[in-house]
């Protein structure tokens, strides 16, 4: 059977994988892998179906992927050195 997953703007029942919703072009939250195109949670490390790693510095405290140049974790606030 396939996943659905209902657009929140419009009510349309889209594929489980959609980026964008096919009637009302609802862009769903995540992060989109420039390697194989998958929606991955926002949070996401690795993509779900290649395992390309996103760019950025991992906090060895929360695990949250954090910009390159940031200097403090966005979720814990964990200062990098």
């Amino acid at each position: 059977m396939l996943a659905l997953k209902r657009c929140p703007s419009c009510g349309h029942l889209n594929k489980d994988d959609a980026v964008y919703c096919e009637r009302c072009r609802y862009r769903f939250p995540g992060k989109v892998c420039k390697v194989c195109g998958h929606l991955n949670p926002e949070d996401a490390v690795y993509c779900e179906m290649c395992r390309y790693k996103f760019p950025g510095k991992v906090c060895k405290v929360c695990g949250h992927l954090n910009p390159v140049d940031a200097n403090y974790c966005e979720a814990c606030r964990y200062e990098f050195v």
